[in-house]
Formats: structure tokens, sequence, C-alpha cells
């Protein structure tokens, strides 16, 4: 039996008095804002959204609770380093950060955590996402719009048989995408548009038989666009604009013919408009990639390309999953 949550969530804004203090419920209807019941040790869900406290804040040491499985805070200005707290809930399948202000490593301890979804989108955590990040046993994986950089590893492929969606939308990260992506054979959305990506698309990817939406753009790519890919039986959105990419094999050149929106704009293809400068074209060709020797650069800045975490309901990246949009699940 599910217990719906009564565990009251204490946010202080700096500087307040006691009496300032305000109280988030997690009762089911209830506003954020509310005063809430106290607190039980059957808690199975705490939400702390959109607490409509205007000042930036600390998320506190809330009480633990050994069933509660699931952790929203999402849609506030907490501020501070990683809460650790989260850590110590055993019984945690999903949580989500997103929309705040947290800031600095991620723990690697969260991975090793047998969580079903981990949404931590639109913050600022820096440095490389750690290496035990594929021991996940999450089946949606968010990390956009935050200053992570580094390279995705071919151990990749150990998500296999649980990662469905993966967002990794203006996260810095650079260097090729590995062979082993084609893998993940559960896979249903991969974005790792708006980074620093180069190479070419790999054709293992053509072995994703349940991938719906792909999108690759604005990066450094380059290569041929494997038809492969374009004729996957649930691809329904197949974005790689912006990048350098010089051929489309078969169908890839009109996939709404085959029902699938797509973008081509903006990359090297000789006989499609919208396309960039031969001078660009001939300066990024003449310098190819080799995957096999590329040597990851580690952790980013953010550098000029960074977008700043914008407060939600604003639209962070031009390509938003449902994933990924404030409120939804």
């Amino acid at each position: 039996m599910a217990y719906i949550a009564q565990l009251p969530l204490t946010i202080t804004k700096p500087n307040s008095s006691p009496e300032s203090t305000s109280t988030a419920s997690t009762s089911p209807g209830t506003s954020p804002t509310s005063s809430a019941s106290s607190p039980t040790s059957h808690s199975s869900t705490l939400t702390a959204t959109d607490s409509a406290v205007s000042s930036r804040k600390h998320y506190p040491a809330s009480p633990s609770s050994s069933l509660l499985f699931e952790l929203d805070l999402s849609n506030n200005r907490f501020v501070g380093p990683f809460p650790t707290v989260v850590l110590s809930l055993p019984s945690l399948k999903y949580l989500d950060l997103r929309y705040n202000e947290f800031e600095g490593s991620l723990p690697p301890q969260l991975f090793a955590k047998n969580l079903d979804a981990i949404f931590i989108n639109n913050n600022w955590f820096s440095n490389v996402v750690p290496p035990s990040f594929v021991t996940s046993t999450a089946s949606v994986v968010v990390f956009a719009n935050n200053k992570l950089g580094g390279c995705l590893p071919p151990s990749i492929s150990n998500l296999a048989n649980t990662l469905e969606e993966l967002l990794l939308i203006n996260t810095s990260i650079s260097g090729c995408l590995p062979p082993e992506v084609g893998y993940l054979y559960k896979l249903r959305v991969l974005d790792v548009s708006h980074n620093n990506l180069i190479g070419p698309i790999p054709y293992s990817i053509a072995g994703l038989a349940h991938l719906k939406q792909l999108n690759l753009a604005h990066n450094m790519m380059s290569g041929i666009v494997p038809m492969g890919v374009c004729v996957l039986p649930n691809l329904v959105n197949f974005t790689f604009s912006y990048n350098f990419f010089c051929e489309e094999e078969g169908i890839c050149g009109n996939l709404s013919s085959n029902g699938v929106a797509f973008d081509d704009r903006r990359n090297c293809l000789p006989e499609k408009p919208k396309q960039r400068s031969q001078k660009e074209c001939e300066a990024a060709l003449a310098h190819p990639v080799d995957c096999f020797h590329y040597h990851c650069s580690g952790g980013a800045s953010g550098g000029s390309n960074a977008i700043p975490p914008a407060m939600a309901p604003a639209a962070a990246t031009p390509f938003l999953s449902p994933s990924m949009a404030p409120g939804n699940a």
C-alpha cells in the first residue's frame, strides 16, 4: 500500500525570522506554501515544487524516511552543493532537482542508488560526470543545462538493460559518440545537442529499434548521415542541424517522405538550402577527426556556449523533451 506523504519541508529565507518560515506541503492537491500535518514515518512521496519563495535558499536537512521513494524539489531556487541527504534515502526511486541553483560536483554515490529516474537539469553542477554514472539503474537520465564536460565513455554500454531516455543537452560534453551507444537497445530518446561533439554518427545507432527522437544539433560532427539511422522503425524526429555533415545516404535527404520530422540546416550538404558557406566547410573538412586517437579534455567551465539555467517555465533549449518539461515526470 502506498502512503501519500504528509512530511513537511521547511524553507527559511535568508535573514528571516521564524515567523517568516514557509512550509511546503506534500499532500495531493495542497498548495506548496500551505501548512502540512505532522511528519509521518510512512511517507512515500515528498514534493516541494515551485514553493513561491522569491529569495534564494539552501535545501535543509529534512527528516529522513526509510520508505521515501519519490523526492521532487524542482522549480525552486535552492542553492549550494548537491543535497547529500538524498544519498541516505534507501528506498528512493525518483529524484527531481530540476530548475534550481545547485552547484559543484555530482557525488559518485548517487549512481550506486537503485534509482529509476534522475532529473537534475537546469542547475549549475560542474566538473565531469563521475565514472560511476555507467552503473546507474535509471531508465531516464536528464543532465541538460549544467556545466559538466568530459566525454561519453565506451562503458556507457553498461546501461543497456535499463536506459530509455538520455538527455545531455548543453552539458559541454566533447569527443566522439562512442559506438557502444548502439548497445543501448531500450533507448527511446537521445539528445546530445548544443555540445562540442565531433566525428561521425556511429553506424551502431542503426540498431536502436525503439529510438523515437535523436537530436545531434549544434555540435561539430561530420561525415555521412547513415541510412541505417534514417530508416529506424520508430523514428519520429531526427535533428542534425548546425554540424558539418557532408552527405545524406538514401532516404536521409528527404525524411519527411517517411513521416519523420527532421532538420538538416547549416551543414555542408552541397545540394541543400540553408547550408554553411564553402569556406566554413572546407576549413572543417580539411581536418578529419580520428575518434580512436582523440584524447578527452575532461571537465569544462561552461565557456561562452553555456546557457545559464532558466527558471521554469521558460524553455532553456530549442528541443524540450517531455522528460525535461517543468512539472512533468
